[in-house]
């Protein structure tokens, strides 16, 4: 997927806004998850809980289950994102878990897999 350099700029821009204007992250995620052709978007601080996240629309329902059902205190992701958080300035779950892991790991199998969201990467600044 090709995206116009106007578009980025726009975005970023958007994100820039966003930093000092929070209310506003919910639509520039939305933006973002758009633009990528993607269903949704996050982004998440330490500590990590719901009072420290922000999602797009697209993930309201998989946001809700993943605070009510205690998933933020079991998810991976975290503690293993540190270990390459050094290394790599962008990374996805294949850095931070076999294929076997996200087979057969409890928060892909009960959570994200039967939502059908299978795809993670993160990026640091």
């Amino acid at each position: 997927m090709r995206v116009r350099s106007e578009t980025l700029n726009t975005l970023i821009d958007c994100t820039y806004e966003a930093a000092v204007r929070p209310q506003l992250w919910r639509t520039v995620l939305h933006d973002i998850s758009e633009t990528f052709g993607a269903d949704g978007a996050s982004l998440f601080a330490w500590p990590y809980g719901e009072e420290n996240a922000v999602w797009s629309k697209g993930l309201d329902g998989l946001a809700e289950q993943f605070f009510a059902c205690g998933w933020h205190t079991r998810n991976l992701r975290f503690s293993r994102a540190l270990s390459v958080y050094q290394a790599k300035s962008v990374y996805t779950e294949a850095d931070l878990f076999s294929a076997e892991e996200l087979d057969t790991l409890p928060f892909n199998t009960k959570l994200i897999n039967p939502s059908f969201y299978n795809c993670f990467f993160t990026v640091k600044n």
